[in-house]
């Protein structure tokens, strides 16, 4: 498996538009280090989209004295979450049989019991943080969500994973919807059938991370800040932006002292870490921790083929008329590889539809470039399926752009101390160092509490709302 590259010049997401990056967005400052610097934290996060900026809200909300440095080869949200469908839907992400099979049935339970959490968890800081619900056009969709069948033997292994699930006690809340019923409530062709979720949620996944950014800061205002040149006094929190960490570097146990401290060392440790940047940052740290979900390879080796970036293509259509207007509900459909959801403008995102080419995009980290094929079946599919709304023409495209997923091989992130790699030295052991990535197209949903767990194992606190499943721990899935 190749190294994943970051594109330098990515395609322009509709997510960074609309002010996102003007002054007037950010009510808080955020506290930048603009040039080269040495720096020192407890905590260096590499990747700022949402599992990064919620560590550093999380590290800093939780403990009043540490220290946080973020940085990021891009700017916040620059990569997966600024370029996503924008849904916050608690559903597994996965086949539930073949979760009980693989991990057993009390993982599963803490698994299903995690989703709940976390997507409650993360609703409740949207709803509940002053301006946070307007400044990412939060809602819940009014119709919930759909999981759409697009053909009979996929409605039939559909049905006979929710009998599994409703069986062991879960899902009773979803409904079952036949082809007809499912054709005539969208005004649909060709559809078998759906399961409809009551609760879903719409969110501006760029500007939420913003917001959790500025979260960050106000936590961090006023404490004592990171050691060296450039370093914000009176913030705990230093971000680094266009700042790309091209290595970690690891003094020896022998020359540091440090004994470990448990699982992973923690905070309990020496600052025997370093990452540097391209652009010539050297931040120091007790731990580091690997928020680049698609791109942790590129520092991590061993993760090569255990986590892949895999490519998705994203357009937004010009407001809809009148008569070509959706119900207010999102939708997955042909297991998952479509997706869309109406923006209360009413334009309409739609994406997917890797399933198209051959080798579905897995191992693609070029979010700079489109797949024609992609593009081509996403124009017409809208047409294909609601030919009552919109005849032969698909909807005018404004934008279209990419973003590169990071998929793990059973679909669940890895949340916790990296395990020493199996060829490890004196100066790679992976000794305090964490990661918080692979969220495998489920992010929106569980980044927020996931970094949560992963911070209160860090500062040896309680478990919160949403405690990470066991299930989440890289060791023995790398």
């Amino acid at each position: 498996m190749t190294t994943p590259q970051l594109a330098t010049t990515p395609t322009k997401s509709f997510w960074h538009t609309r002010g996102l990056f003007h002054p007037a967005a950010h009510p808080v400052p955020l506290p930048r280090i603009e040039t080269p610097a040495r720096h020192t934290a407890d905590v260096a996060i590499i990747g700022s989209g949402i599992a990064g900026t919620s560590l550093a809200y999380h590290l800093t909300r939780l403990d009043p004295e540490v220290t946080v440095a973020l940085i990021d080869a891009r700017h916040i949200a620059g990569g997966a979450t600024g370029r996503n469908g924008g849904l916050l839907w608690p559903c597994l992400n996965a086949s539930y049989k073949g979760l009980v099979a693989s991990k057993g049935e009390a993982a599963a339970a803490d698994i299903m019991r995690y989703e709940e959490q976390a997507s409650a968890s993360a609703a409740a800081f949207i709803e509940g943080t002053p301006g946070m619900r307007e400044l990412t056009e939060f809602s819940w969709l009014k119709h919930g969500g759909l999981f759409l069948f697009e053909g009979e033997e996929e409605a039939a292994e559909e049905l006979a994973e929710l009998s599994e699930m409703r069986s062991r006690g879960y899902g009773r809340e979803l409904e079952v919807w036949g082809a007809d019923e499912t054709n005539r409530r969208l005004g649909s062709v060709g559809y078998h059938g759906a399961i409809r979720y009551p609760r879903v949620g719409k969110v501006w996944a760029a500007r939420w991370t913003l917001g959790i950014a500025q979260a960050a800061a106000r936590a961090a205002a006023g404490g004592a800040c990171g050691g060296g040149t450039g370093s914000m006094c009176g913030s705990r929190l230093a971000l680094f932006e266009g700042a790309e960490a091209s290595r970690v570097d690891e003094l020896p146990q022998s020359l540091s002292g440090a004994s470990g401290g448990g699982s992973g060392g923690g905070l309990h440790r020496p600052h025997t870490l370093t990452v540097h940047t391209a652009r010539g940052d050297a931040i120091t740290a007790r731990a580091v921790v690997h928020c680049t979900n698609a791109y942790a390879g590129g520092l991590l080796p061993e993760l090569r083929g255990s986590l892949v970036p895999v490519r998705n293509q994203v357009i937004v259509t010009s407001p809809l008329a009148p008569s070509q207007a959706m119900l207010d509900i999102s939708v997955y459909a042909r297991r998952g590889y479509v997706y869309w959801s109406p923006r209360p403008d009413g334009r309409l995102v739609l994406g997917g539809f890797r399933d198209v080419v051959p080798g579905m995009e897995e191992g693609t980290a070029d979010d700079g470039a489109l797949d024609p094929r992609v593009s081509d079946r996403i124009r017409g599919y809208l047409p294909d399926h609601f030919p009552g709304r919109f005849g032969d023409a698909s909807p005018h495209v404004e934008m279209e752009w990419a973003g590169i997923l990071g998929f793990t091989q059973d679909r669940f992130p890895l949340v916790g101390a990296l395990p020493p790699p199996e060829k490890a030295s004196a100066d790679s052991s992976r000794l305090g160092q964490f990661i918080c990535a692979g969220f495998s197209g489920h992010g929106m949903t569980r980044a927020y509490s996931s970094a949560e767990g992963l911070a209160r194992q860090l500062l040896r606190l309680p478990l919160g709302q949403a405690p990470l499943p066991a299930a989440f721990a890289p060791d023995g899935r790398m």
